[in-house]
């Protein structure tokens, strides 16, 4: 069983979409009804087998925001409601890899945690430098 990064999770949905989508055409832009599905089942696949993950640390690895990894996620669990079809396609993917050993979810969410810390430090020191820059323009 291979190790469950984002990579090898893309991999794998690209390797077992019946449609042949490429791995490229998954971390791309492409857009359209097929590439869209399986990227969102990888998306899903990956929220579940690394829960360590954040939603900025899977956007940044495949070149999407936060919020399009969410809306991604919701979108495939609503297709798993009702799609029988995309129920099988999720459960093989999710069959390829093992479940994650404690100490590694340890790990990653040691790392997940200090990005966070550190994205919200940027943005303290951004906010602090707009609040500067307009105290400035004011008392100019």
């Amino acid at each position: 069983m291979r190790t469950a990064t984002i990579q090898a999770i893309f991999e794998e949905a690209a390797r077992l979409s019946p449609e042949h989508v490429t791995f490229t055409e998954l971390v791309g832009g492409k857009q359209g009804a097929i590439t869209t599905r399986v990227r969102d089942r990888g998306i899903l696949a990956i929220r579940t087998l690394r829960p360590d993950l954040s939603l900025q640390r899977i956007g940044s690895a495949i070149s999407k925001d936060h919020s399009s990894v969410l809306v991604a996620a919701r979108r495939a669990q609503e297709r798993l409601k009702t799609d029988d079809a995309e129920l099988r396609a999720f459960d093989q993917l999710l069959a390829g890899f093992p479940p994650m050993a404690f100490d590694d979810v340890a790990a990653d969410e040691k790392l997940a945690a200090a990005e966070t810390l550190l994205m919200d430090a940027l943005n303290a020191v951004r906010v602090a430098r707009n609040a500067l820059a307009t105290t400035k323009a004011v008392t100019l």
